[in-house]
């Protein structure tokens, strides 16, 4: 699966206004640096929304979050 970007609302002091962080598309590293407390992990009970538009990732992605093992 590639990412192409990840859009943020009222996510940590993200507040109301969407955020996007766009990735390239040739496919390199991506590295997300910073320091402690500044939103790089997500806690357990955060809550995200995950737009697939290619439907056979999609079928696949559904998949893979019903089959693991340690279900949210």
């Amino acid at each position: 699966m590639i990412i192409n970007s990840i859009g943020l609302r009222n996510f940590k002091s993200y507040g109301n206004n969407l955020q996007t962080l766009s990735f390239s598309k040739d496919g390199s590293l991506i590295l997300l640096t910073g320091k402690n407390g500044n939103g790089k992990c997500l806690s357990p009970d955060t809550e995200i929304d995950i737009e697939i538009n290619d439907e056979i990732v999609k079928e696949l992605f559904i998949k893979f979050l019903e089959n693991r093992k340690n279900p949210l």
